[in-house]
């Protein structure tokens, strides 16, 4: 994995923000293998209740099926959150950064300088996303990848008036260096 030093590339150059998923990016995809973990416990008791004799007869087969099933929503799981953690959005005082985690072995690197920035847009949909504070943002550039979302993120209107307020830093610079 890269270290953030190797990210800066100016030597006046400092993170703004070093951003990852809202935690409940993570919550849904865990509560969804906790509740198919629970299925075959469920199926299981309902079939010892009901004083069916099914499972002794086929014990063996039963215990390998459950085994890679369990093994298989323990992968899910895993390359689920490992996909969702890795993915990174990194805010300089000169540009974004976006690494984009796509599986195991492939990754996406992205960045454009501020000064390509042209709209930051921030949105919250939904009652989850307004009553725990994350939601998306938009960041409008001029380059050749036309648009960051930096996905499930916290507090993002603060994050979009922070992009904002640093690109606005970056006219005033290029302004104030051009006219001097």
């Amino acid at each position: 994995m890269m270290h953030l030093k190797e990210l800066l590339h100016h030597k006046d150059e400092r993170v703004v923000y070093f951003l990852r998923h809202h935690w409940i990016a993570y919550a849904l995809p865990g509560a969804a293998g906790i509740v198919l973990a629970l299925v075959p416990i469920i199926i299981g008791s309902v079939l010892s209740a009901t004083g069916a004799r099914l499972l002794d007869q086929w014990a063996g087969v039963v215990t390998i099926l459950l085994s890679v099933y369990y093994l298989s929503i323990w992968l899910f799981s895993f390359t689920t959150f490992l996909s969702t953690y890795l993915d990174v959005w990194v805010v300089t005082t000169h540009r974004i950064v976006y690494i984009e985690q796509h599986s195991l072995f492939s990754r996406t690197i992205a960045e454009q300088p501020l000064f390509r920035v042209q709209d930051v847009t921030s949105t919250m949909e939904g009652v989850l996303p307004t009553l725990l504070g994350y939601g998306n943002i938009r960041v409008q550039t001029a380059g050749t990848n036309e648009q960051f979302t930096f996905k499930t993120i916290a507090r993002p209107l603060d994050v979009s008036r922070t992009i904002f307020q640093l690109v606005e830093d970056v006219y005033a610079r290029e302004t104030k260096s051009t006219s001097s």
